[in-house]
């Protein structure tokens, strides 16, 4: 099996065992800083298309923690916040 293989089954297995794992129920949030108006519009058009981004990698229930991924980094700046989280 080629190392392409070997990390699809192993993201299927964490897949697989976050789909055991109870969905949160509360809001989520998450701060994300883009470079460019470009960058931040296609971030946005993933989503109006009814996709799904790996871009975000990690949400908090404090909005305040959130608001730390956004010091610093890009220009644009923007807040998420996800509620009935089950991706």
């Amino acid at each position: 099996m080629n190392m392409a293989g070997k990390s699809n089954s192993k993201i299927e297995g964490l897949e697989a065992l976050f789909k055991k794992v109870p969905a949160y129920n509360g809001t989520l949030y998450r701060g994300v800083n883009f470079e460019s108006e470009k960058d931040y519009k296609s971030f946005l058009a993933e989503f109006e298309a009814g996709g799904q981004t790996a871009a975000i990698g990690s949400f908090s229930s404090n909005p305040k923690v959130a608001a730390g991924y956004m010091t610093g980094g890009g220009p644009i700046k923007v807040a998420i916040a996800v509620k009935g989280n089950r991706s």
